[in-house]
């Protein structure tokens, strides 16, 4: 486990700005955990402002994977992307509620592309997920992530409720269908 790094609300801006800018497409466990301390110190920075933590909340989910695996180019487009948003409303002399609307509506579309991008094109099928146990761990890590936020994105307005609940119902069927194919694979020792 490693430890606890605290930083700085500047210091958390400046590691997100050196993420942006970084020209390789991979993430050490170093610059991960650099990049948790910073999203802490944001999240407590922007506490009780929904859409920055929206925002955070999909760049934590996104880091989770790199944690995982690091080989996703797509991931680290959104990461860099979605950071700079971050950076941006931090920057910001005033709240403008509509404009942080907009920026998190479309952020959380290109999360849920992320999301279905993140499935190797191999495995697109069930029949072909069922050899894959790992694939699937990861698509429920994924799904419970983001079956999160269209909760969040409701409260503060970036989904009306009926949005927010063919969202909700969208995941739903995501995760269903990823617990009937784990429902078939052979025990192993992680799960009997």
């Amino acid at each position: 486990m490693s430890p606890t790094i605290i930083i700085s609300t500047d210091e958390a801006i400046q590691q997100l700005r050196a993420e942006i800018i970084a020209p390789d497409w991979q993430l050490s466990p170093q610059r991960i955990n650099r990049l948790k301390a910073a999203f802490a110190r944001l999240n407590s920075y922007f506490k009780g402002r929904s859409h920055p933590l929206a925002l955070l909340r999909m760049a934590a989910s996104v880091i989770a994977h790199f944690e995982k695996d690091d080989s996703q180019p797509n991931a680290i487009d959104f990461l860099k992307e979605d950071m700079a948003h971050i950076v941006t409303l931090y920057e910001e002399d005033e709240e403008n509620p509509e404009q942080e609307k907009l920026i998190v509506s479309r952020a959380y579309k290109h999360f849920l592309r992320l999301n279905i991008s993140l499935i190797p094109d191999e495995h697109k099928t069930a029949n072909q997920a069922i050899n894959s146990a790992k694939l699937l761990e990861r698509l429920a890590v994924l799904a419970e992530e983001a079956g999160q936020l269209p909760g969040l994105l409701e409260k503060t307005g970036v989904l009306d409720a009926e949005q927010g609940q063919q969202a909700t119902e969208s995941l739903g069927k995501i995760s269903a269908a990823i617990n009937r194919v784990w429902a078939h694979l052979p025990p192993t020792k992680d799960r009997e």
